[in-house]
């Protein structure tokens, strides 16, 4: 029966001496033809690894049945390898050791992919980076989560200042400060807010004007996962505000200017346009001028939510700004950063001011869809759930509810891949995301880490039995049938760890821990579940 697992299988004794070692562990050390009986678990860690092991193997205790180690080993062909070890203790009546048994895995397939998504990771973060606008992300309290490179470069400070420290408000005028607190409150009774045009105070960024606009990240519930804010850098555009406000510098500015459009408009007309306006919405020279500047807008509905908000903006004596999504003469549509000015109100004559944004807008949706969701499933990746749980263990420690972190892990995945290929995997991966998602409350979180595992998030349980009756759900939808392609997979399963807070940890990252672990117990023990012991 152990020559059939496909799990490494060791058994030690008290002092080391190797038991037993079934076929895969043989053939992982390339053991098959050597005596174990005279060898001990160190002739199989390389030298200087023996002494983080022997400290681990030495927290067995009754107390403490299970430890994990990673090392690595030569296989069978000379090449390095890494693998995954769960050691189980057994003990006597009086708590000594009188034996340890080994389960392990090679991981060094795991490995290579981390590291290929570590060198992803890090190359969206150069794209963050270099953005061309600042960029952050601001936790409930509206501190620093995250800070690009192009921001920390305007405040004059370093990530680690800031991050988690500091937020926008250290960095603005007093009047910046009212205007930013304000625009927050709209950002999170209504999900997004701005543009906000504020005047930098601080560091390199002092007298610098940006426009920020911001929105709100929430989880199903309803709760705040972070808000995220890009900020531009118009200190140029205000200048070509103020010299179009005077008739006399109108038509120097518009010609001279080479990125920023500016029509002069009357009764909805334009009079006249320069040439940067004419290329971002692709007319010819000339061709703009008498026209009604409805052909810039999307539809009806848009151009007369501008109209109605100019005349209103006009009416208190302001300017009109407004980030907009707009219309080339093609019909592409355009993101335009759209500013409206009354330079003679006895002619009932305004200019609009136009900074092509769409290439910013792209970008931002790219990094933040990049940052937060797995690319195969869609699910939450790494960086969303982390946030998430942290959110979730604040709940929990101020209304005493318990959170359930379960780790899953999709039994037969590999078979699966080896006899239908690697697509066949991939659909079997999205159809069990899907499946997930359906089984779980409204407040819950369904991600994908790696691989064939996925994490459920529990929040805001009352008891143990609520996780129990998800994962009795979500367990009989994954046993179902998958189609892939002209073929059917039957018994597909999952193998499932749970690691409940305050129980067993209350941080995040040990709970994830734990939760690995009791998923892999309950695969070598042939248990769907298994509950991780404080």
């Amino acid at each position: 029966m152990a020559d059939s697992q496909t799990k490494m299988l060791f058994r030690f004794g008290p002092a080391g001496r190797i038991r037993f070692a079934n076929l895969a562990a043989r053939r992982a050390f390339g053991l098959t033809n050597v005596a174990l009986n005279h060898l001990t678990w160190h002739a199989l860690v390389p030298p200087d690894q023996r002494a983080g092991v022997a400290g681990r193997l030495r927290e067995l205790g009754p107390a403490t049945a299970v430890v994990r180690t990673e090392t690595r080993f030569i296989g069978e062909h000379g090449d390095v390898r890494s693998g995954e070890f769960l050691h189980h203790g057994s003990f006597d009546a009086f708590g000594r050791l009188v034996g340890v048994r080994t389960v392990g895995q090679d991981v060094t397939e795991r490995h290579r992919i981390e590291q290929q998504l570590a060198r992803a990771a890090a190359h969206l973060q150069d794209l963050y980076d270099h953005a061309p606008c600042g960029y952050c992300s601001l936790d409930a309290r509206f501190q620093f989560v995250q800070i690009s490179a192009t921001a920390l470069a305007w405040f004059g400070c370093t990530a680690e200042e800031a991050v988690g420290r500091l937020g926008p408000k250290d960095f603005l005028t007093p009047e910046g400060v009212a205007g930013f607190e304000a625009h927050f409150a709209q950002c999170l009774a209504q999900g997004h807010a701005g543009p906000l045009e504020v005047e930098l105070s601080a560091g390199g960024g002092t007298g610098r004007r940006v426009c920020i606009s911001s929105w709100a990240i929430r989880d199903p519930g309803g709760t705040l996962v972070r808000s995220c804010s890009a900020m531009y850098d118009v200190t140029g555009l205000a200048g070509v505000r103020r010299a179009v406000r005077s008739q006399s510098l109108q038509h120097e500015a518009a010609a001279g200017s080479e990125l920023i459009g500016i029509a002069k408009v009357r009764d909805g007309r334009a009079l006249w346009s320069n040439s940067a306006l004419e290329r971002i919405f692709g007319h010819g020279p000339g061709q703009l001028e008498g026209q009604s500047l409805r052909c810039l807008f999307m539809d009806d509905q848009s151009y007369e939510a501008m109209e109605t908000g100019a005349r209103a903006t006009f009416a208190a004596a302001r300017t009109f700004r407004r980030q907009m999504r707009m219309a080339r003469k093609d019909g592409l549509p355009v993101w335009v950063d759209l500013i409206c000015d009354m330079t003679s109100p006895e002619a009932g004559e305004s200019t609009w001011v136009m900074l092509d944004i769409t290439a910013t807008m792209a970008h931002q949706e790219v990094v933040e869809q990049a940052l937060l969701r797995d690319s195969l499933t869609g699910l939450p990746n790494r960086i969303l759930l982390s946030e998430r749980i942290h959110q979730a263990l604040a709940v929990a420690e101020c209304t005493g509810s318990l959170v359930a972190v379960c780790s899953f892990g999709l039994d037969g995945f590999k078979t699966v891949t080896d006899r239908f290929g690697s697509a066949a995997g991939e659909t079997l991966l999205q159809v069990a995301g899907r499946r997930l998602q359906q089984c779980i409350r409204r407040n819950d979180t369904v991600a994908r880490l790696s691989g064939d595992r996925f994490v459920l998030l529990l929040a805001y349980l009352r008891g143990s039995d609520a996780c129990h009756q998800v994962l009795g759900r979500v367990l009989a939808a994954m046993a179902e049938p998958v189609e892939l392609g002209s073929s059917s997979v039957d018994q597909v399963s999952a193998s499932v760890g749970v690691a409940f807070y305050p129980k067993v940890a209350r941080d995040g990252n040990l709970l994830l821990r734990f939760a690995d672990d009791a998923m892999q117990v309950a695969r070598l023990a042939g248990r769907r579940v298994e509950v991780a012991q404080p």
